[in-house]
């Protein structure tokens, strides 16, 4: 059988020309067979495979060493889980694995809430806009004592403590405001030397 080959890559099975690459496995699917000059080779049977990234952040497979290429100890199996570190390519590890997946499914349920809210009570600034108005009447309660606001803001109280436990809010709240108070004092120092440009 004849194939026009880039590197190792059977690009595509040719009647005439092309390279001699002798009989393909059966059931086998094209993309993961390569020819290493003497015969053809499924990358399902190696254990180790080399591996090049190209700049469109795909990683190539390999049966033989090709320009920029680097081996890699994993099966065919694992390019699911190739991933280029400070130059080395190797395999993400089960640690790395599983962030990617909880980050995937906080994603997946922080859209499904957001939706979810823009459903029940509006888009974004709809929200932003009842929040405001609860701000102002906390302040209104606080500077007038007014009996109506305060009575107001006492029958949804068990809803707002539900909402934010006290104990969730200790564990998360101090590491966010000093994450903003750092990113603020950069921000108003930079924009000072700005500023101070003219």
């Amino acid at each position: 059988m004849r194939a026009t080959v880039d590197r190792d890559v059977i690009v595509m099975i040719t009647a005439g020309g092309g390279t001699e690459i002798g009989s393909i496995p059966k059931g086998v699917g094209m993309e993961r067979l390569r020819f290493d000059g003497e015969k053809v080779v499924d990358l399902a049977d190696l254990a180790s495979i080399w591996v090049k990234y190209t700049h469109s952040g795909i990683f190539e497979l390999h049966a033989v060493p090709v320009p920029g290429a680097q081996l890699v100890a994993m099966r065919y199996l694992d390019r699911g889980r190739l991933t280029m570190d400070a130059g080395v390519i190797r395999l993400k590890t089960s640690e790395e694995l599983d962030a990617e997946r909880v980050a995937i499914e906080q994603g997946i349920l922080k859209a499904q809430t957001r939706g979810d809210l823009a459903t029940r009570i509006g888009d974004r600034d709809d929200q932003l806009a009842d929040t405001n108005k609860l701000v102002y009447l906390i302040l209104q309660a606080l500077l007038t004592r007014d009996p109506e606001v305060l009575a107001f803001l006492e029958g949804i109280r068990a809803d707002i403590e539900a909402t934010y436990p006290m104990e969730k809010l200790a564990a998360e709240l101090p590491a966010t405001v000093k994450s903003i108070r750092e990113q603020m004092q950069k921000y108003y120092t930079e924009k000072d030397t700005i500023l101070a440009k003219g």
